[in-house]
């Protein structure tokens, strides 16, 4: 614009007047410059704030270990689905108000699995990326009294959340490989295991599996550290797996069902009725 307004006055034109604007104008505009209420989030905006939280996470947050070394134990197609999982986990701790400080042990730089990984999130090996990966053995990390493995296949129960225990999960998709690799692991290396309660919160459907997901073993991790309501941190149960204390699926039960004496409230419009004219649901179902 500077540069049109140079070249008019070169040529001897008359610059143009602003046209004024009025407040009508003003106020029906909605954009940045002129009636806006709230700021623009850019996506990177977002993403620096839920960066500088996860550094915040990394000075005062409780550790969590996920152990990436069984990636000799799956398959190509389990190696993906596992990295999969560790992406949707690194998002859904990031997203939290309160999130861990993350740490990826016993990775190998040239496995499938972290060549997938890679895939998915392109900064992964970056030195400012606000998550730790070690090549190394958590024993060699972190203090031993201190670690708690979770596998499905102990006895014992994680009945209360330890805000100073330093969990960890095993990364491992068992599809095809369904050994009890992190309990046999667990006793290896006496360190102490649990496993989530979920037989005593849950009712399982027949023929439905109990195995989670990794980023829902941490969703539910996250909802109990925060509220400390195992009820409430199971919800990330896909509810196809749950049966309701009557015996029926979780997925195919109704929202709401009235009952006989509120079927008089209720009123039906024939398709061939006038539009005046309401027909109660209770005549019908008499009739």
């Amino acid at each position: 614009m500077i540069k049109k307004q140079k070249k008019k006055e070169e040529r001897g034109e008359k610059p143009e007047k602003k046209k004024e604007e009025t407040f009508e104008e003003f106020v029906s505009q909605y954009d940045l410059a002129h009636n806006s209420i709230f700021l623009r989030f850019y996506e990177t905006t977002i993403n620096q704030f839920y960066n500088n939280r996860l550094i915040q996470a990394m000075q005062f947050g409780q550790k969590l270990v996920v152990d990436c070394g069984y990636d000799n134990s799956m398959t190509d197609r389990e190696n993906k689905n596992c990295a999969k999982q560790l992406t949707f986990l690194f998002s859904e701790n990031r997203s939290h108000d309160d999130p861990f400080d993350l740490h990826y042990c016993n990775i190998n730089p040239n496995s499938i699995l972290m060549q997938s990984l890679q895939k998915h999130i392109g900064t992964v090996h970056e030195p400012w990326f606000p998550l730790h990966l070690h090549e190394s053995s958590y024993l060699d990390k972190f203090p031993k009294e201190q670690l708690v493995y979770l596998t499905p296949h102990c006895r014992e129960e994680m009945l209360e959340y330890d805000h100073d225990a330093i969990y960890i999960i095993g990364a491992i998709v068992d599809k095809v490989n369904t050994e009890p690799l992190s309990l046999a692991k667990a006793k290896r290396e006496k360190i102490r295991m649990a496993k989530l309660p979920l037989d005593r919160y849950l009712h399982w459907g027949s023929g439905s599996g109990k195995s989670l997901t990794i980023n829902q073993v941490i969703s539910i991790l996250l909802d109990v550290k925060t509220t400390g309501d195992w009820k409430y941190a199971l919800r990330h149960v896909p509810r196809r797996k749950v049966h309701d204390s009557a015996g029926k699926p979780e997925g195919q039960r109704k929202i709401w069902t009235p009952a006989k004496n509120e079927l008089s409230k209720l009123s039906y419009r024939s398709k061939n009725a006038t539009p005046n004219r309401m027909v109660k649901v209770r005549n019908i179902i008499n009739d």
